[in-house]
């Protein structure tokens, strides 16, 4: 899923949208142990409740494709056995109890958290409103429906000790510490909605910190490969650079250039798979002793430029100028709109 698509779906939850038609619940203590289980219709619950809802979904589609938005694949285009119970848990709507509570377990067996967590699940039916030569939306002509499930787990802690006002006795008084659940940790969106339609080979995973992807959860939850993290990308980039002999500061920031100028052509993270990588290296005359190995998003290895020599340190989002003079290369930076200090330099 690229930015446009994940925003048409964020933009399900608020109330004249809302296409929600069940939701499960199941509270988990610290020790794995179910305390409560709920399953209702979504437009059951009271207008407040929807509402927190609203924001936990939109929260689960929310940060960087590539770093907090990771596209999940399976392994093959063709159905697999492991699909078998997201498939009977979107066929059913969630009213068959026998699969919800077996997804639960799933979860609380693979997914690692020391504390008390809440498991969200929800389903949707979404009608694909078309759209015309210009792109508007035409809501009248949808011809094509998207039924998935979202799911997130959320982390449940006490409120914060404090006084509090009791009208009752007209004083402050210690207040009842309750525990309040809050935003998604992981989470997911599945089928995808790749190229404005339900694509159920692919699943959309949300994770609050870029290197906890919890690969048990996804192993045993959605059956995907193992997504590599930002970070584990962006190591992946250097150690390409790592594996040639004498690369210039010039070759780099060409490099760097080009996949940006991919990213900015098609307004997206583009998937730079091993060929591709390896012909960017050659045209900028770099023989790589390895060939690369794995496919990187652009979004993790563009980006900010930062330089580390004897003298400094300077992060950058503009192309850098190289001079050399009296033998020694020098970076060239503008000093206009320059601060020292804070202090305006003005000549």
């Amino acid at each position: 899923m690229n930015k446009k698509e994940v925003a048409e779906i964020k933009k399900l939850f608020k109330p004249e949208m809302c296409n929600l038609t069940r939701i499960c619940g199941c509270y988990v203590d610290s020790e794995k142990q179910k305390v409560s289980e709920t399953k209702e219709a979504f437009l059951s619950i009271p207008e407040e409740e929807m509402f927190k809802y609203f924001d936990v979904f939109k929260k689960n589609l929310s940060g960087k494709i590539g770093k907090n938005l990771l596209n999940l694949k399976y392994e093959t285009s063709t159905y697999l056995p492991g699909q078998d119970l997201l498939l009977g848990l979107k066929d059913s709507k969630l009213t068959d109890d026998s699969l919800v509570e077996e997804f639960f377990d799933k979860i609380i067996s693979s997914y690692y958290y020391v504390g008390n967590y809440y498991i969200i699940l929800a389903h949707g039916i979404y009608d694909i409103p078309g759209k015309a030569s210009d792109g508007t939306t035409m809501h009248d002509a949808s011809d094509e429906v998207y039924d998935y499930l979202i799911c997130s787990i959320c982390s449940v802690d006490l409120a914060k000790p404090g006084l509090s006002y009791q009208t009752e006795n007209s004083r402050f008084e210690e207040r009842t510490r309750d525990w309040v659940m809050g935003m998604p940790m992981h989470g997911f969106l599945w089928p995808s909605f790749s190229d404005r339609t339900e694509n159920i080979h692919e699943a959309l995973l949300y994770t609050k910190k870029t290197a906890d992807i919890q690969e048990d959860f996804i192993t045993n939850s959605l059956g995907t490969m193992i997504p590599q993290t930002s970070d584990e990308q962006e190591q992946a980039f250097k150690d390409l650079f790592s594996s040639a002999k004498n690369v210039s500061f010039e070759q780099i920031q060409s490099i760097r250039e080009e996949i940006s100028e991919l990213e900015e052509a098609q307004d997206t993270p583009v998937e730079l798979d091993p060929v591709s990588l390896k012909k960017i290296f050659e045209k900028n005359e770099i023989t790589l002793s390895e060939p690369p190995k794995s496919t990187l998003l652009s979004s993790n290895i563009s980006g900010s430029t930062k330089v580390k020599t004897v003298a400094a340190t300077l992060t950058t989002d503009e192309p850098l100028d190289i001079k050399t003079i009296d033998g020694k290369k020098y970076i060239i930076l503008p000093v206009e709109g320059a601060e020292i200090n804070g202090i305006p330099v003005n000549q």
